[in-house]
């Protein structure tokens, strides 16, 4: 476990080093970083690295806002957001890439990644087994989750309802508002 474990992204600056040395990616901090075919490959052969690296990236600039979660959010480097999105494709989430903030006069374009909603699950799934604590963000997905898979649910609910509604009223010949509610509950 990471000596700091509730940021447990951060490492010493050697490990990042040697870890942008074997993922051949110059610079995280300019509009010209990239994730290079080498590190796809080495998805392909082992898709927990990607995992570990959309994690990353969730942690430092992603949020849950608006109803919706943006694994990036913000980021001036569009062919990075693009990059971001062809990562997602490999790992079998869908995403979508938004200009979120325009150019103006004090602010450059900003490039976000949205997860739609179906890949939900997965995503939540996935992070939780990266994890060795679970960050506010985390608490905020899972609630996030929650509120979209009980959303999603209620015409599965209504049939559970309507099937125990039939099954009491055909055991006694008839049914209550007072049986509904109690069985609806």
């Amino acid at each position: 476990i990471p000596e700091n474990y509730e940021r447990d992204i951060d490492l010493p600056e050697v490990i990042t080093r040697l870890l942008m040395s074997i993922f051949d990616i110059r610079n995280f901090y300019s509009k010209e970083c990239r994730l290079s075919n080498k590190f796809y490959e080495l998805i392909r052969q082992d898709n927990g690295i990607g995992w570990y690296f959309l994690r990353g990236a969730f942690l430092d600039e992603g949020t849950i806002t608006g109803g919706q979660i943006w694994l990036v959010r913000g980021i001036s480097n569009k062919g990075l957001a693009q990059d971001i999105i062809k990562l997602c494709n490999l790992l079998g989430l869908k995403t979508r890439i938004q200009l979120t903030n325009k150019r103006s006069e004090n602010y450059c374009d900003g490039y976000s990644v949205c997860l739609k909603e179906a890949s939900y699950p997965l995503l939540f799934n996935k992070f939780l087994k990266l994890s060795f604590v679970y960050p506010k963000k985390y608490t905020n997905l899972l609630d996030k989750i929650v509120n979209w898979l009980e959303y999603k649910r209620p015409e599965f609910k209504v049939r559970e309802d309507l099937d125990m509604i039939l099954k009491n009223a055909k055991k006694t010949g008839f049914i209550t508002t007072e049986d509904v509610v109690r069985l609806c509950k």
